[in-house]
């Protein structure tokens, strides 16, 4: 068969359906654990804080130690698997030399490591051929659904008095929320910025899907939705530019049909969801909070004053470390001597890495999420794939390139999901396709001929 050199065979001593069940089970699993992790304290173990979705990710590599590819086909290792690897080794490294806290420092260095590990089973397991990968596509809808459902029952509860959730300031689910709360949703501006992520990635799923438009379609809406809870520049960034990304992909394939039913959907979603707001919640603390935070996005004074001009200084003095010596790394969290006590993260993934390792880790961050970046985009227009793979496959680059963009104003560079993100854009280099009908002429002239 065509496809035969491009699968992955589990090497198993036991039937084959109940080891499939399981990896079925598991990915399931770790999608959904990482959605979790968005408000999960984790669980300490020392100066480490685990949580769910890096527990998960030690049975994906037994996964991973299980496969056994066939001869033409693709192998164990993800694309660029060294050189991610790389990245926690240069973080370790210049940690242990500059650190005043060494177990600080290996903690770090530690979960950077998992993040990578997330990177390799979901870029493996995903792409092992299309019907897995569509089912990971489908769990990110079905998750960021539940994870918008349960956001929006929260908020009910919580207004009706059956569910303490404090006063509603800020960024409205997320970590907006003070006062004596008894339930909170952490990290809302993880939550907003992923809610923008999976509606970008569910936009393509909806376009490609096939049989899963209806579930991508309550994924791209849930998303918006989320987004719109955890309302943040980071969570704009991200949908501008994965929607931006993704509209310039199908303009280069001629894809005028699919752009315009995106757009039509996007701003259906957009309108449905304020319409939502200014209807049944228009005195509401959801409605002024969104409003209110909405316009202190827009507004001049929310950028010369508070924690933007604050993270801007300590960038600045960040880039004067990297200028003066750009092949010496200060170490992992030698930034903080620049930020206020305040401000727990240098909330920018990139210039942390750059910072942290010097020029070294940060040639290496580049190379592995350009060169997976541009894999993925040869990938698209690559002969043998149908429409709608190639509309899926630019709705996750162009999502993951949105997410990349926003972590340079926010810590999302650091969660499990970012990592699951490059993972699946990985995925899709690794996917079979059937070869063309030139192709099987040709190959059949050769047979002939010998």
């Amino acid at each position: 068969m065509w496809d035969e050199p491009a699968q992955l065979r589990f090497q198993a001593s036991g039937p084959r359906r109940p080891w499939r069940v399981l990896e079925t089970g598991y990915l399931a699993a770790l999608v959904l654990s990482c959605f979790l992790d968005l408000w999960t304290a984790g669980i300490p173990i020392g100066q480490l804080h685990f949580r769910l979705s890096e527990i998960l990710v030690f049975p994906g590599m037994l996964f991973l130690a299980g496969y056994r590819p066939r001869a033409g086909g693709q192998g164990r290792l993800p694309p660029y698997a060294i050189t991610s690897l790389a990245l926690p080794g240069f973080f370790l490294g210049w940690t242990l030399i500059n650190s005043l806290d060494p177990a600080l420092a290996l903690a770090h260095s530690v979960l950077l490591t998992i993040n990578v590990l997330h990177y390799w089973v979901i870029a493996v397991l995903a792409g092992r051929d299309w019907e897995r990968y569509y089912r990971v596509l489908r769990w990110v809808g079905v998750c960021i659904s539940l994870m918008g459902a349960w956001m929006g029952l929260s908020y009910v509860l919580g207004s009706r008095g059956l569910l303490n959730v404090g006063t509603m300031e800020g960024m409205a689910m997320g970590a907006g929320l003070h006062g004596g709360q008894t339930y909170r949703l952490s990290y809302g501006v993880l939550a907003g910025c992923f809610g923008s992520w999976a509606a970008v990635v569910c936009l393509g799923g909806f376009l490609g899907a096939g049989k899963q438009r209806k579930q991508m379609l309550i994924g791209a809406l849930a998303g918006g939705f989320i987004m719109v809870l955890g309302l943040s520049r980071g969570a704009i960034v991200c949908v501008v530019v994965g929607l931006i990304v993704y509209i310039l992909l199908l303009l280069r394939q001629g894809r005028i049909r699919q752009i315009l039913a995106g757009l039509l959907l996007t701003g259906l979603a957009a309108v449905l969801i304020g319409w939502g707001l200014l209807t049944f919640f228009p005195s509401s603390a959801l409605t002024a909070t969104f409003v209110g935070r909405l316009a202190l996005l827009l507004h001049r004074s929310g950028y010369d004053s508070g924690t933007v001009v604050a993270r801007l200084q300590s960038w600045h003095f960040m880039w004067n470390d990297i200028r003066r010596n750009p092949f010496w790394g200060q170490g992992g969290d030698s930034y903080h001597i620049y930020f206020p006590r305040e401000i727990k993260d240098s909330e920018n993934f990139f210039l942390e890495i750059l910072h942290a390792t010097g020029i070294w880790g940060g040639l290496t961050a580049l190379i592995l999420i350009i060169g997976v970046t541009l894999r993925a985009y040869r990938t698209i227009f690559a002969q043998g794939l149908t429409s709608g793979q190639r509309d899926s496959i630019a709705g996750v680059l162009a999502a993951f390139l949105g997410l990349f963009v926003a972590s340079q104003t926010n810590p999302i560079g650091w969660s499990a999901l970012f990592w699951l993100a490059l993972g699946l854009v990985a995925a899709t280099t690794r996917l079979p396709a059937k070869p063309t009908a030139s192709k099987l002429q040709r190959r059949s002239q050769l047979a002939g001929a010998v």
